[in-house]
Order: structure tokens, then C-alpha cells, then sequence
């Protein structure tokens, strides 16, 4: 989705969140504490370090430590623990 694109500007327009209409995940983070990811897949990898999740785009990376799942539903989940890096990991193009 292009900023610029029709679609695009529809959304603005109606006041719909981008990633609400296309289907593309919202990563928030809250200080170092939190990261919250909408519109996630499921956990690919989870220890203490590092948490990977599955978006529609690729894969979100959580780096820190004492890391833990605060809130898991199906389309929200919520990190928490000390973050000190965040990393995005799209797909490859066939």
C-alpha cells in the first residue's frame, strides 16, 4: 500500500486505520517496557532474549531481557519486559 495510492486515501477520508482496511500489522512501543503488535500471526520463537512474531508482512524481532508475554489474543499481542531492540524482518520476494 502506497501512501499516495486511491486506497490510501480512502482510508484517510472514512477515518479507517490503514491497518484495519489492508490487513498489515500496527507495532507500538511503549518506553522500553512494552511492545505491542496488531494484527500478528502467532510467536515463532519465544525465550527470554527474544521473541519473534509472525505478521502478514514477515516477522517481528523483540530483543531484551526478562522478556514475557503480557497479552496474547488473536489479532493483538503485548511484549513485556526490558526491550533494547526491535527489529523487522520482511518476506523474501519470489
Amino acid at each position: 500500500m502506497k501512501k499516495g495510492s486511491r486506497l490510501y486515501r480512502l482510508a484517510e477520508i472514512a477515518e479507517v486505520p490503514a491497518e484495519a482496511l489492508f490487513g498489515v500489522s500496527r507495532v507500538e512501543i511503549v518506553g522500553g517496557l512494552k511492545v505491542r503488535i496488531e494484527n500478528q500471526r502467532g510467536i515463532v520463537r519465544f525465550g527470554q532474549s527474544e521473541v519473534i512474531v509472525a505478521v502478514p508482512e514477515g516477522r517481528v524481532v523483540i530483543e531484551g531481557s526478562g522478556l514475557t508475554i503480557d497479552w496474547l489474543d488473536r489479532p493483538v499481542i503485548v511484549i513485556g519486559g526490558q526491550v533494547s531492540g526491535l527489529r523487522f524482518e520482511g518476506r523474501a520476494e519470489p
